[in-house]
């Protein structure tokens, strides 16, 4: 074969090598524009309670519980993550605590609350909100809500301050996430303030002085608590059961 002919086979090479590459460089950038786009569309939608997986399954095992129970713990993971009957010492305590859930979520299982017949509903939450950037507004008419159904049902509710997230935490900034924090607790003692309610707020117990979550009240996510973190907010609980006469 001539020189020539050698010269124009590796041309066609090259061609068909350079159409291959660009046809696929082609199809992961139109593929990354599509997941950008898919990331973005799913962002713009509101957060459904009923997204999470632990809500379905939680509410679906609350329906074979019959039992009375004087106290009840209404919350996220917080409450969930921990034995509040074995924490307390008691018999009488309903956890109904659901990792991941938001407070338009507890809302919309207050009848498991009720089916309890409560003297006294502990609240906590607001932080998973927060990271689906729930304007505090709407946590606090949600809490507001919920305390208003308790009150006609003649059981009452406890308050309790959100925590702040430690350096760790990897879901968000955690300087932005604690200041929502900020701002939701001072919402949460006024709330407590107008409307007459006990509030529990240990936080000042767990920060550094930047408010951060001590590294002995932690866990390596930034966000759940330790052993050492619940042992202190075991006895503030006490402390408002005894003084409500519980």
């Amino acid at each position: 074969m001539s020189l020539n002919g050698k010269l124009n086979i590796s041309l066609v090479l090259n061609l068909v090598l350079a159409a291959v590459l660009v046809g696929i460089f082609t199809r992961q950038y139109h593929k990354k524009q599509a997941e950008q786009k898919r990331a973005a569309e799913e962002a713009a939608q509101p957060h459904q309670y009923t997204n999470n997986p632990q809500y379905t399954e939680q509410t679906d095992f609350y329906t074979l519980f019959g039992s009375q129970a004087d106290i009840v713990m209404l919350g996220d993971s917080h409450y969930y993550r921990i034995h509040w009957n074995e924490l307390l010492g008691r018999g009488d305590v309903a956890n109904r605590g659901i990792g991941s859930d938001i407070t338009e979520g507890y809302l919309n299982r207050m009848n498991s609350v009720l089916a309890a017949s409560p003297k006294i509903c502990f609240i906590e939450g607001g932080g998973n909100d927060i990271f689906w950037q729930v304007p505090v507004d709407t946590i606090l008419l949600h809490i507001r809500q919920i305390t208003r159904i308790l009150k006609e049902h003649r059981v009452k509710p406890v308050l309790t301050a959100l925590f702040f997230a430690g350096h760790e935490f990897p879901h968000n900034d955690s300087s932005k996430y604690n200041n929502q924090v900020a701002l939701l607790n001072e919402r949460l003692h006024h709330m407590a303030e107008t409307d007459t309610l006990p509030i529990i707020d240990i936080n000042k117990h767990l920060i550094d002085k930047d408010r951060y979550l001590k590294s002995e009240y932690v866990r390596g996510d930034g966000i759940h608590l330790t052993s050492a973190a619940y042992a202190i907010w075991r006895d503030s609980v006490n402390a408002v059961l005894q003084r409500e006469g519980f």
